[in-house]
């Protein structure tokens, strides 16, 4: 059960080989769970298209900067400009592709839109500002843009994030997930019918990242299926409940919470 878990662990964890920056730095992006997951899937099929078509000027690149902070940038731009539109996005992914010495934010102040010019008329004029040195190309990406590019409903909460941080929290959530509807599927169907689950998978990681429990595979079961089995209580509650103590060390956290729900178990059960 937990080896399962500890699998989906370890290939989460080859997304953070890069590092992680302090989410409250000014580059984060907030971005609610539904967006996190249109964004990972996109930054995924991205960076196959650049590693494919263009695999020489990616590789320079990042020798550069970070390949993740870079596409999150960049798609962020491009959903700033409404040019998440197939042609657009292609123009403006390759053209700063081209000139990796300039970042995201000033290639864009460049390219700033005219007072109250159309994403379309700006695209146009971009594009035609390049002259024959633009060609388009047949290129596709499977990923809903809507989900990507349309504002959240009103008081839907938004995790923010290093750029860095979106794609491990896309396999993260992605991984969960399926580990639930594998062994929890009952459960897990059951958690849905009353939650958002994206949500939910999303502020289990959060929490588990608080506590460090997240790469526990221990740990993070044990939080993951307490919850799960309790779709009543919001996790951000239960987490309220379960805060550890002053000083308490992470495995000494997790001993006391087991403790208590194993005696509060035994109660019931009597």
């Amino acid at each position: 059960m937990t080896r399962i878990l500890q699998n989906l662990i370890l290939s989460s964890c080859l997304a953070l080989i890069v590092g992680c920056v302090n989410a409250n730095e000014p580059h984060s992006v907030c971005l609610t769970p539904r967006e996190i997951t249109a964004m990972g899937m996109l930054m995924e099929d991205l960076r196959n298209y650049l590693t494919s078509t263009h695999a020489e000027e990616f590789m320079q690149l990042s020798e550069l900067v970070l390949p993740d902070r870079w596409l999150v940038e960049v798609i962020m731009q491009a959903r700033k400009w409404d040019w998440l539109e197939s042609e657009r996005l292609h123009l403006l992914l390759t053209q700063s592709l081209q000139h990796p010495e300039i970042s995201v934010s000033e290639f864009a102040e460049r390219w700033k839109p005219l007072p109250n010019e159309t994403p379309e008329t700006h695209f146009q004029r971009m594009k035609n500002s390049l002259g024959n040195d633009w060609h388009d190309e047949h290129w596709y990406y499977a990923t809903n843009l809507k989900t990507v590019g349309a504002p959240p409903a009103s008081g839907l909460r938004r995790f923010c994030l290093a750029p860095e941080e979106v794609i491990s929290m896309e396999i993260r959530m992605t991984s969960l997930r399926k580990y639930l509807v594998d062994n929890y599927f009952e459960q897990f169907d059951k958690l849905s019918e009353g939650v958002d689950h994206e949500l939910w998978v999303a502020d289990i990681i959060t929490e588990a990242k608080e506590w460090d429990w997240l790469d526990e595979p221990v740990r993070l079961h044990f939080l993951l299926t307490q919850s799960a089995q309790h779709p009543e209580i919001p996790v951000r509650k239960l987490a309220e409940r379960w805060k550890p103590l002053f000083n308490e060390t992470p495995e000494g956290h997790y001993q006391r919470i087991l403790s208590s729900v194993v005696k509060q178990q035994a109660r019931s059960a009597q």
